[in-house]
């Protein structure tokens, strides 16, 4: 058995793989206490559809086959943001771990800013945000910052306490020059309240994380039938419904602008 093949069975096993340790991107600091919001994105590609081991082997599905590594390794480490805020935070660095090192996958850039703190302005940090996308993600930055913005809303929405530690999630799917890329984009906030203790935040402090993934066509085609007796099929829908923080009546904003952000340019 080849080394690529034998990564790909430890890979699935939750065994470390073989071979010189893979960079990986930076942990980040959370715990129990933290609640998570999520909201992934696919851009300038759409569901193909493709299920069984064409979704492998012809790269026109890749798109598709990297929602479904994503898929998997949420619900190998039980990372689903779709179950709720709570309880999310401490699984995601096993959850960005077990992409990074998914056989299929390179590595082509990872960061991590240091930590920034804002005023009342939310606004500013929204901007801030904004512009560590540049150069990392071909997304559409307006839609993805309404989305920021929304998910900033749902913390302020929700019952308050003297600090609230939030940990926000972006992730997008999307393609160029005929290769799928995957951009995990990640902050992590702490917001504290005014004396009163009334919802209007004083202060924000956050650090932004970033990595940028590239698929491995070639490895994905060369094990096609592999993948697909281990880990199965999925799509982009699928990837989507499970990494979707909720919203419930307090998180409206977050559903408003959930429901109209664009999925395809």
């Amino acid at each position: 058995m080849s080394d690529d093949l034998e990564n790909l069975q430890r890979w699935v096993e939750n065994k470390p793989l073989l071979g010189l340790p893979r960079r990986l991107p930076p942990a980040v600091p959370s715990s129990t206490k933290t609640d998570t919001v999520a909201q992934p994105f696919y851009f300038n590609v759409k569901s193909t559809g493709a299920a069984g081991v064409e979704l492998w082997k012809n790269p026109a599905n890749h798109a598709d086959a990297a929602a479904t590594v994503l898929t998997y390794s949420g619900k190998q480490v039980d990372f689903i943001p779709s179950l709720g805020l709570a309880n999310q935070a401490d699984k995601f660095n096993d959850y960005v771990r077990k992409i990074s090192t998914f056989p299929g996958f390179v590595i082509e850039n990872s960061q991590e800013t240091g930590e920034n703190v804002t005023s009342t302005n939310v606004d500013t940090m929204i901007g801030q945000i904004k512009n560590a996308y540049v150069g990392f993600a071909t997304a559409d930055l307006d839609g993805i910052v309404d989305s920021v913005e929304a998910m900033a809303n749902s913390i302020l929405n929700k019952s308050s306490k003297d600090s609230d530690k939030s940990l926000f999630s972006q992730d997008t799917i999307s393609k160029t020059n005929n290769s799928t890329y995957i951009t995990i984009f990640y902050a992590t906030l702490q917001m504290h309240q005014d004396q009163q203790g009334k919802t209007t935040y004083i202060q924000q402090s956050y650090r932004i994380f970033r990595t940028l993934i590239r698929v491995n066509t070639t490895y994905l085609v060369t094990f096609a039938d592999k993948l697909n007796s281990m880990i199965g099929d999925g799509d982009l829908d699928g990837w989507d419904q499970q990494g979707s923080s909720p919203t419930g009546n307090k998180l409206s904003c977050f559903e408003k602008q959930h429901k109209k952000a664009e999925r395809e340019i």
